[in-house]
């Protein structure tokens, strides 16, 4: 099994204060690929997690979407949600595909 390629650390070096005035470097645990996946919205991190906020983000987001275009058409209804639920699986599935 191959390992992604991470990109090594997104942040490599942070300087910290080590008490008594020394400086010390910390070096956090994000890495670029994550960082990417996160501000690029790609569910392509690698962590299983982070994918899965990052899916459950985008897809609220496109539910706002719909919602605006559907009660700016039709005005509030009870099934403006649904529907807006609906449009939103229905847009990842697409975008899912090759």
């Amino acid at each position: 099994m191959s390992k992604k390629d991470d990109g090594g650390p997104a942040f490599p070096v942070v300087p910290t204060m080590e008490g008594a005035g020394q400086w010390g470097y910390a070096y956090p645990g994000m890495s670029l690929r994550a960082y990417a996946a996160i501000n690029l919205r790609q569910p392509d991190s690698g962590i299983d997690w982070l994918d899965e906020m990052i899916l459950k983000a985008n897809r609220d987001e496109f539910v706002g979407q719909a919602m605006a275009g559907i009660i700016a058409f039709y005005g509030i209804s009870n099934v403006a949600a649904s529907t807006a639920y609906s449009l939103a699986d229905a847009m990842i599935a697409e975008r899912s595909k090759p």
